[in-house]
């Protein structure tokens, strides 16, 4: 599990990337993980904004904070941002980090994970 603090949305937000947010974001679109990595790769621009979404909503559910926004709201915080802003690549690129640690290798190991300092 990788969790990444982020400035969106007019504030600090952590965005908690693993299996409890993969779960809570498949249900949510009622997808299989292939079909929304695939997605991912196909319709980034869309997936995108739930992504976040469910990623600071599932943090803020386990730390037992407000959620005190809608999924419509993360639309207009990466609409405000752009796609390439900083904050989205660097969510990505976490994202991408996190998913890598589930996928095994091409000797059927599991990629090992690089130590991410937290901010």
């Amino acid at each position: 599990m990788r969790k990444i603090k982020i400035n969106i949305g007019g504030k600090e937000r952590v965005a908690k990337l693993g299996l409890g947010f993969l779960e809570q974001l498949t249900k949510s679109e009622n997808i299989s993980i292939i079909d929304f990595l695939k997605k991912f790769e196909t319709e980034t621009l869309f997936i995108l904004p739930k992504m976040l979404f469910h990623s600071i909503s599932y943090n803020d559910k386990i730390e037992g904070l407000e959620i005190d926004y809608k999924l419509s709201d993360v639309y207009d915080w990466v609409d405000d941002l752009g796609i390439q802003h900083e904050t989205i690549i660097n969510f990505n690129s976490a994202f991408a980090e996190s998913i890598r640690t589930h996928i095994p290798n091409e000797e059927g190991k599991k990629v090992p994970q690089k130590k991410v300092e937290k901010k």
